[in-house]
């Protein structure tokens, strides 16, 4: 059986250990910034969707006012002339119907969106926190 025991190594460990913490510290920071890019990319795409959204309910509520206008005009017309029909009031209300729907959902994909975004925007903030930070 033989043993060795190296007396003087001249620091190599300590040289060693220092070049792994270094390493170590060197693979968090870029772990930390291609987190931080993910976050930035998913971030623009979100307020994107959010503004997309945002002018698709103002298309929508501009598609209301007009069919809400249309609903009227016969409405009131109709009554003071006594020319209007049944018929037509239906047509009219019809007509307004889907676009009222078409605004509802528009309003719900601004907010899934804005909450999205919330939740993004959150989880950024955590990244932020102490427990986040490189060691050393």
């Amino acid at each position: 059986m033989r043993f060795e025991w190296q007396l003087f190594e001249g620091g190599c460990a300590r040289a060693q250990v220092e070049l792994a913490e270094a390493e170590r510290r060197a693979a968090e920071r870029r772990s930390r910034r291609l987190a931080i890019q993910a976050i930035s990319e998913n971030l623009e795409g979100i307020h994107g969707r959010a503004s997309w959204a945002s002018g698709r309910l103002d298309v929508a509520r501009a598609l209301v006012k007009a069919s809400e206008s249309s609903y009227q005009r016969p409405s009131s017309a109709s009554y003071r002339l006594e020319l209007g029909t049944l018929v037509d009031l239906l047509a009219a209300r019809r007509e307004a119907e889907p676009r009222a729907l078409q605004e509802v959902e528009t309003k719900v994909q601004l907010l899934d969106a804005s909450v999205t975004l919330g939740s993004c925007t959150a989880r950024w903030g955590a990244l932020d926190s102490p427990r986040h930070q490189p060691v050393g």
